[in-house]
Formats: structure tokens, sequence, C-alpha cells
């Protein structure tokens, strides 16, 4: 006779605590049906109905408590040994490129600082990743709208607002233009420019160039090659240096976040220390943001009078 795998028991063992599909699924970071279906293959394995399905929720069967109190305590047991392992080995944080080589990489000796002995990597693909699966401790993630982040702790570490941005020697152009102008887009993120041109109703048109990664639109853009959709606080280095400038300043639009994510059991003193590190490092960028644009506005304040 087959023994019934330990990720079934593992997924019983959680459906005993919750008493919901839903509060499972979440735990164990899986769909409500994979958790029905997880246990009904183990109730045909064992041969006998471990759950009572109620109109809210579940109740343990006589055969299921008694068999939840020996396996529980034993799963627990096996999850502690397991996440103690865990937390000796590096911890390895997914970021996607432009963030890593702008927030993270250049703090690399002091993150590695606060870690002591412990190793710090970095994975900056730019795939969909799951962070569980994937083994990645830390999740640094921007997302246009509040998200539901199943089965994970979140922190939302910025806001982001995005404005038109163009090369230094871009020419002025009124708002809304009066010719085409060449839009500069991110091939995975299309909601930049619907979220600004539906309160300021302009957007490129959709022949526009399209680029993989958010440093190859702002190098097209400080290259003079169109109009791109630049988030603050990332781009303010370039705006600042002068390599970028606001096409139409003052048109600044909420276009989401910059999120940390991680899962619950991997949450440790070393992880927090890393996510209050970085989001002291994006307020220090939004605050140099702020300064930038009220400095802009002051300048324009005192611009003289244009002869009539």
């Amino acid at each position: 006779m087959a023994i019934p795998s330990l990720n079934l028991l593992r997924t019983f063992a959680v459906l005993g605590e919750t008493l919901s599909v839903k509060r499972a699924a979440e735990r164990l970071h899986i769909t409500p049906p994979a958790v029905s279906h997880q246990l009904r293959e183990l109730e045909a394995a064992l041969d006998c109905k471990l759950f009572e399905r109620l109109p809210r929720g579940l109740a343990l069967t006589s055969h299921g408590q008694s068999f939840w109190e020996e396996v529980a305590p034993a799963i627990a047991q096996l999850t502690q040994a397991t996440l103690a392992r865990l937390r000796q080995r590096p911890l390895c944080i997914s970021s996607f490129p432009y963030l890593a080589h702008n927030v993270v990489l250049p703090a690399l000796g002091e993150l590695q600082a606060l870690l002591g002995g412990r190793l710090l990597t970095l994975d900056t693909r730019q795939d969909t990743l799951n962070l569980i699966t994937h083994g990645m401790d830390l999740g640094l993630r921007f997302a246009p709208d509040s998200m539901e982040w199943r089965g994970l702790r979140s922190r939302r570490l910025c806001n982001c607002l995005g404005l038109p941005v163009v090369g230094a020697a871009f020419p002025q152009v009124p708002l809304p233009p009066t010719t085409e102008l060449p839009g500069i887009r991110l091939r995975k993120e299309p909601r930049g420019w619907a979220t600004w041109a539906k309160v300021h109703g302009w957007q490129p048109a959709n022949e526009g160039s399209e680029m993989d990664s958010y440093g190859a639109v702002l190098s097209a853009a400080e290259q003079g090659l169109g109009v791109a959709m630049g988030l603050l606080p990332l781009c303010i280095d370039a705006l600042e240096t002068g390599r970028l400038r606001p096409l139409w300043p003052g048109t600044q639009v909420l276009s989401g976040a910059l999120w940390a994510a991680w899962a619950p059991e991997l949450e440790s003193d070393d992880l927090l220390c890393v996510v209050d590190f970085i989001g002291e490092r994006l307020v220090a960028l939004e605050q140099r943001s702020d300064k930038f644009f009220s400095s802009q506005s002051s300048q324009m304040l005192t611009l003289p009078a244009v002869p009539r």
C-alpha cells in the first residue's frame, strides 16, 4: 500500500488547523481547488472521511481528529527544522533590473553589513517569478493597483508617479501636442500611458517603440527617440542631472507603487531589516523628487513676463 505523500499530509495538517479551504490555500500558496483535490486524494488513500463539509467551512470527523492529532505535530516539527535551515542560507532578493541596479546594488555593501555573516544574493530576471517555488526570500515589485498578495506579507515602499519625459534637446511642445509625437513604451507594462492619458487626454500613437526594460525606455528617451513615461522617484537621477526633463511639468499622475513581498514563514529580523533599509532609500528618492519639482515650480514663478 502506498503511503500518502508528505505534501498531502501537510495540506491536511493546515486544513485541520484552519478548517477553511480558502485560508488553507492562502497559507500553502496554492489555489482552493488544489486544496480540495488534495483532500479528496488523501481521503481516497486512507479510505475514510476526514472532514465534514459545513455551510461555512469544515469540521474534522472523529477519524480526522485523531489522525490530525498525530500528523500535525510531526508536520510542525518538520516545518520548523526546514525553516531553520532556510534561514541559514543566503537571503535572496528578487527585483526588476532597474530598481536592482539603481537602488539595491549601490547599497549592496551596507545591506551585507546589516546581515552580518549571512550572505545576500540578488535575482534580476525579468520573468514572472513565484517567490515560493523559485526560492526567493523577498520580492521587490511594481504594482499599478492595490494588489492582494495571496498568502504573502507585503509592505508598500513608495508611491510611483508617472509623467512624460524627454531628452534634454527634445523640442518644447504644447499639451495636447499639435503633431504626433513618437512614444516609447515598456513592453510588459502597457498601462502607464493609459493611466496618465485618462487624466490628461493624450497618449502617443500605438506604433511607438517598445522596450523590454525600464532602463532601455529611459535610455531611448535620453537619446531623443521619443516621449517616455517616467516613473518618479525612480527616474529622479536622470532628471536632476539633466539627461531627461519633464515634457509637461506638473502633470504627474499616480501610476502605482513599489512593494516588498515575502512569505510569512520566511519572515526574520534579517529580512525586515532589509525591507526597512530599501524603504528608507526609496523615501530619500521621493524627497529628492519633491525638491526637484518644487525647485522647478519656483523657477517658473520667477521667470520675467513675456512682452506683449
